[in-house]
């Protein structure tokens, strides 16, 4: 059972509720009136319980959404009057035409005719909507489409509605806007209501009209943006109220302006319509904090749209507050101050206001340099150095927010074995990790001050007796860096001399291999006694030449090259020895050029012109080449040599090639839009699973009523796997549907959670998830884009580990319902769940 919440805790809300009433009411002294009736209801009837924060703020926007709509209707109704009032002393004036009141029926039935008149998509949503008071979200759910489909059909529907208007009764006719006003502000006490206008049974038909008159006339502005959580919006269904004049009459068509020029008013009248209609201001508010939880006063916050000048500007206060104008489109939030802070964690804004508190995370500005050098003292050149944050540090900076990057910042050592860091965000527990070539990883605490001192140190490599010591060597008697030598299973790598050392051996006689990328493999064969056995005193493995490679163009039936055409092949000569990275497994791997990503030694995408190459072959080999069309996954086949320079592979069309469509749905099935239904073709040679490119376009995503569709594809051997950011991807073989033109997909919702251990964060170090069944679920954890520039992310069964008490944001379904806490792999506890596909849910333990 949960207590009620303490009153700091209530007032903690204090900031973003002013914003909601601020954004009801628009003005800021009726948004203090408001959060004041607030906090005086809230004091008289507390919540009985608080569950959690989301719940403890659903309740809190509901409270303030209606004190705020109420004060809002009693403004609206005076204004109304006021403006009866003046329009009655101005009646002969020059003002333009007044409607009576009783000519509002005929107005009533024409709109009636406009809403019968659209399409029934657009009917039923708008009946939904206006007639019977539902949310969109309620909408979506009851019809099984997605709220962006509602939101869209909504505005169509009223947009179609104002055109019948217009092209009926005229753009610049004052009669039915007139008329539109009054049944957007109708008389309360004083004439006849707009019920009594109707028959008694037609009474709710005409509160319809009511508020589809005062959109489509004055325009509406709830729809169009998000006054609260949506927790809130989801409880809110028993307390709807009617939309206020002051809510609703924002803009009359035809457009002020277009009145203002037409048809003069007095002064007075003018300025009674400018305080009607001007528009609540929408601002944004957060919080800018450093590493160490601390709010970072004076500094300058913008938002801006990609590639735009900024949108709004903010600066923050002693508490680090800041708030701005909402330009109610999507952006970003940043901090302009690189004098003395790094932008750590900026905040992307959509189109709808935020509902979560905005939190900016800046680090200090700190410079940094030094020297790598080895045991000996001597300079180390070429090590790489990456600046890293603690894991605990990091997961802690934004509790509940999914990641979109990870700080660190790259490094390397010049000839003289110095180094360079500028701009690096200081944090606690920020360190400094060197890898080089020969030696092992090392690890060196920063300091909180900036310095020009620091010095990473290699320590000496303990060496058994018996190993084997040598050097590698290019063509040029040059030492070989960072060349891979093996012998059996026995791997090194070669030091910034060119120089390794091996491990002794179980035997001695054998073979000795060098790789290194862009030259051909160097063999030395060793005798029993582990000496060359060309008499050389020195073991010295000397690589040769350049390796070859395969040059071709892929190209469609007409003779047109194709782009992003996957090419590879999947023979090589095998290692023979296991490596650290799974992708190495041949010589080829380990000659080719790795430098781009999309030209590595065994498989690429073709450029624009449809050209590929294949490099760090070997010579006199036979390869058999694949090439995958990036549109219909029609593959082709065929052997070529090393060395070759115009191999042509040519597509054409084929009697498999069929259209592919179907529809995607959520486990309830409810249609699910903007999902990317990628294709696979599966099974081909020893690489296994084949992918379409990610930046091939256009991409394919499924539409408002989970619809997708392929004009073209091949159907043998091919998969679909369909994915987007709220639900779990899998993989659909095309031969398993029966009607491949009408295809049913069902995925689970994605779910996102971050583990909190408030009470003791040594209470466990893992955790693992259960379904309703107890079986362990897999999960997917996204650590955003790295310095590098690369993302990263992990998925698995096994327990998820905690640092400091904190879990990293963990991806799951929908049908996750436990948690079970280890400490040093023995179970702790295990904690009920129960989580939503929006937002990330903070589970405090």
């Amino acid at each position: 059972m949960h207590s009620p919440p303490e009153l700091e805790t209530l007032l903690g809300h204090t900031h973003w509720l002013r914003a909601l009433a601020l954004q009801v009411v628009g003005d800021a002294d009726a948004a203090e009136d408001v959060l004041q009736e607030t906090w005086l209801a809230v004091l008289r009837n507390p919540p009985r319980e608080a569950s959690d924060e989301n719940g403890l703020r659903a309740w809190l926007a509901r409270v303030t959404r209606n004190i705020a709509l109420r004060a809002l209707r009693s403004s609206a109704r005076r204004r109304a009057r006021e403006v009866r009032g003046a329009r009655r002393e101005t009646q002969e004036s020059d003002a333009g035409p007044v409607v009576h009141p009783f000519d509002c029926a005929f107005w009533q039935r024409e709109l009636m005719d406009a809403v019968m008149a659209l399409d029934e998509p657009q009917r039923v949503v708008v009946v939904l909507r206006y007639l019977e008071g539902l949310q969109p979200e309620e909408i979506a759910r009851s019809l099984g489409v997605s709220g962006t489909a509602v939101r869209s059909r909504l505005n169509r529907a009223l947009t179609s509605l104002r055109l019948q208007l217009e092209r009926k009764h005229g753009k610049k006719n004052a009669d039915w806007t007139s008329a539109l006003i009054l049944l957007a502000a109708p008389p309360r006490g004083s004439g006849p209501a707009l019920g009594a206008l109707l028959m008694k049974a037609q009474a709710k038909v005409a509160v319809v009209l009511f508020v589809i008159a005062s959109v489509i006339g004055v325009g509406w502005l709830v729809d169009t943006s998000t006054e609260e959580p949506a927790e809130a919006l989801a409880h809110d269904r028993a307390e709807l109220v009617e939309p206020s004049a002051q809510e609703l009459v924002d803009a009359v068509l035809p457009a002020r302006d277009e009145r203002r020029s037409e048809a003069p008013v007095e002064r007075a009248d003018r300025d009674v319509a400018a305080d009607r209609v001007a528009p609540p201001v929408v601002e944004i508010g957060g919080v800018v904090r450093d590493t160490e939880g601390q709010p970072v006063p004076g500094v300058s916050v913008v938002f801006g749209g990609a590639g735009d000048a900024p949108l709004a500007a903010g600066r923050t206060d002693a508490a680090g507050a800041f708030r701005m104008p909402f330009p109610a489109r999507s952006g970003r939030l940043t901090v302009r101050d690189s004098e003395r802070y790094v932008l750590l964690f900026d905040e992307v804004i959509g189109e709808d206001l935020p509902t979560r508190e905005l939190s900016i995370i800046v680090a200090a500005r700190r410079d940094y340099a030094g020297i790598v050098v080895d045991a000996d003292g001597q300079p180390v050149p070429g090590a790489r150095l990456r600046i890293e944050m603690d894991d605990g540090t990091l997961r802690g900076l934004r509790l509940g927010v999914q990641r979109t990057t990870t700080p660190g910042w790259l490094g390397k050592s010049g000839p003289d074995g110095s180094f360079e860091f500028e701009s690096v965000g200081w944090s606690p527990g920020l360190h400094i990790v060197a890898r080089s070539a020969g030696f092992e990883l090392v690890e060196l605490e920063l300091p909180r001050s900036a310095s020009s001192g620091l010095l990473v140190q290699f320590p000496s490599i303990a060496h058994g007796a018996g190993g084997i010591e040598g050097i590698v060597v290019d063509a040029k008697e040059e030492p070989v860096r960072a060349a891979t030598v093996f012998f059996g299973q026995q791997v090194a790598q070669t030091a910034h001399d060119g120089r390794f050392h091996l491990e002794g051996p179980e035997r001695m006689a054998g073979t000795l291999i060098a790789l290194a990328r862009g030259k051909l493999p160097g063999e030395l064969e060793l005798g029993a006694d582990g000496r060359p056995v060309n008499g050389a005193a020195e073991i010295v493995i000397r690589l040769a030449g350049d390796p070859p490679s395969i040059r071709g163009t892929v190209v469609d039936a007409q003779g047109e090259p194709l782009h992003l055409a996957k090419v590879w092949t999947s023979d090589g000569r095998p290692l023979g020895v296991r490596l650290e990275k799974r992708s190495i497994s041949t010589f080829e791997d380990l000659l080719g050029d790795a430098g781009d990503a999309t030209r590595s030694s065994r498989h690429q995408y073709t450029a624009a012109d449809g050209s590929f190459e294949l490099t760090g072959l070997l010579p006199q080999a036979i390869y058999e080449l694949h090439s995958l069309h990036p549109a219909t996954l029609e593959l082709l086949s065929a052997e070529v040599s090393a060395g070759t320079e115009d191999f042509v592979f040519r597509f054409q069309d084929s009697e498999s090639m069929r259209r592919v469509a179907g529809h995607v749905l959520s486990s309830g099935g409810a249609p699910i839009e903007g999902v990317h239904v990628l294709r696979w073709r599966v099974g081909v040679g020893a690489q296994g699973d084949v992918r379409t490119p990610w930046a091939l376009e256009p991409v394919v995503a499924t539409d408002a009523d989970g619809f997708f569709e392929f004009e073209r594809l091949c159907t043998e051997g091919v998969h679909l796997y369909p994915s987007s950011q709220h639900t779990r991807g899998k993989i659909f073989e095309l031969a398993a549907f029966d009607d491949i033109e009408n295809i049913e997909i069902r995925l689970p919702s994605r779910c996102s959670f971050q583990v909190l251990l408030e009470r003791d964060p040594l209470e466990a170090d893992a955790f693992k998830i259960l379904d309703a069944d107890g079986g362990t679920m897999r999960y997917t954890i996204q650590y955003g884009k790295t310095a590098e520039g690369s993302y990263v992310s992990s998925s698995g069964s096994g327990p998820a580990g905690l640092a400091d008490g904190k879990s990293e944001v963990v991806q799951v379904d929908d049908t996750a319902r436990t948690i079970v806490l280890y400490l040093q792999g023995v179970e702790v506890r295990r904690v009920p769940i129960e989580l939503e596909p929006n937002g990330v849910k903070l589970i405090r333990l």
